[in-house]
């Protein structure tokens, strides 16, 4: 059995479980606490009725996100560290250093930085939800060639000789 927590109930709720003894009924008031196993319950933590207390509150930033070498060697931009949802474990001092250095980096390949490297196959990762400007499109392929119908091929001469 897994390890107990406990549980904030968040809004009343009164639901049915059926065990092996039979049909259970349960009820929860607003504001009690109630014991019982995070997998058991997690329908009813993703449902609202009870509070994880071990959830990530509302516009709290997670801490164990990347360093910035972390993010940086993982392909990602310097400029968009650090990660949304996020706190930065590095020093503005690491970070404004990792973004000179990718600025420098860039400048060194000819122009700004678009989203690859210069020669190379490698793309550079963009942090979801963080817009970047899209390269230009290739043109799309030729459509393949028209299909002759039925009807077509039996009107055909070559079709007339087969027949004969």
């Amino acid at each position: 059995m897994a390890e107990l927590k406990k549980f904030k109930v968040a809004r009343e709720h009164q639901g049915d479980k059926i065990t092996d003894d039979g049909s259970v009924v349960h009820r929860f008031a607003e504001g009690d606490t109630r014991l019982a196993d995070p997998v058991i319950v997690k329908t009813l933590v993703d449902s609202g009725v009870l509070i994880d207390p071990d959830a990530p509150k509302a516009g709290e930033l997670r801490s164990d996100g990347p360093t910035i070498a972390e993010f940086v060697g993982a392909g990602y931009l310097a400029k968009n560290y650090p990660p949304k949802g996020y706190a930065s474990r590095s020093t503005k001092k690491e970070i404004a250093a990792a973004i000179a250095e990718q600025d420098l980096a860039a400048k060194g390949a000819g122009g700004a930085q678009t989203g690859k490297s210069e020669g190379d196959s490698t793309e550079t990762k963009v942090e979801p939800g963080v817009e970047t400007k899209a390269e230009p499109a290739s043109p799309p392929p030729p459509p393949p060639p028209a299909r002759r119908s039925r009807a077509a091929n039996k009107a055909s001469p070559a079709a007339q000789t087969k027949a004969e």
